[in-house]
């Protein structure tokens, strides 16, 4: 059994709007380690198509605009949860106990976005403790996460506000841990913004 089946990161739905080109190659969270040895697998719900496409029912010329509006300025969510969760709500405690949450890296390519600050666990960090926001499950949930980032070339630690306008040129995304850091999004096709 795959950690994450093929639905999850293979057929992608063409959007209504497509924002430029990022430089995700396609890395999965925790590819480094091997499933079911190194931690449980769960069936995860897919990225793409778990819920229907809403039309915005723009015209092509609002197209257009969205598309360079997008593209040419600094697009930020100030609290997300960019992760993947179990297809079945029973595993998702289990899944949170093993501290390794799975970033939706294919997702954030395709968000338009240049910077996500990630709010992690949040309230749902029980990884040591049955109610969450203890000390090791906070250290714990932002290790695993920073791990998982060093194995990847996508997703850019963003630790000041050059590093966010950064991204872009790069096309990758730049992340960060609410009050500390943030992830940013760069374009494939080599143009500077």
């Amino acid at each position: 059994m795959d950690r994450i089946d093929n639905a999850t990161y293979g057929q992608q739905e063409p959007f209504s709007v497509e924002f430029r080109k990022t430089r995700y190659a396609g890395y999965r969270s925790f590819d480094y380690l091997r499933d079911a040895e190194d931690y449980p697998v769960f069936d995860m719900t897919p990225e793409f198509g778990h819920y229907p496409l809403y039309d915005l029912g723009l015209d092509e010329q609002q197209v257009e605009r969205t598309v360079r509006l997008i593209d040419d300025n600094l697009i930020i969510s100030l609290h997300d949860h960019p992760q993947i969760f179990p297809a079945s709500m029973q595993d998702v405690h289990p899944y949170l106990r093993t501290g390794r949450q799975l970033t939706s890296y294919a997702g954030l390519s395709r968000s338009g976005m240049t910077a996500v600050f990630d709010n992690m666990m949040d309230g749902i960090a029980c990884i040591t403790s049955t109610a969450g926001w203890k000390w090791d499950d906070i250290i714990i949930d932002l290790g695993m996460r920073l791990a998982d980032l060093a194995h990847q070339d996508y997703v850019v630690v963003a630790r000041s506000l050059d590093d966010l306008r950064q991204a872009p040129r790069i096309k990758s995304r730049t992340w960060g841990r609410r009050r500390s850091a943030c992830w940013a999004n760069n374009p494939s096709d080599g143009s500077t913004m």
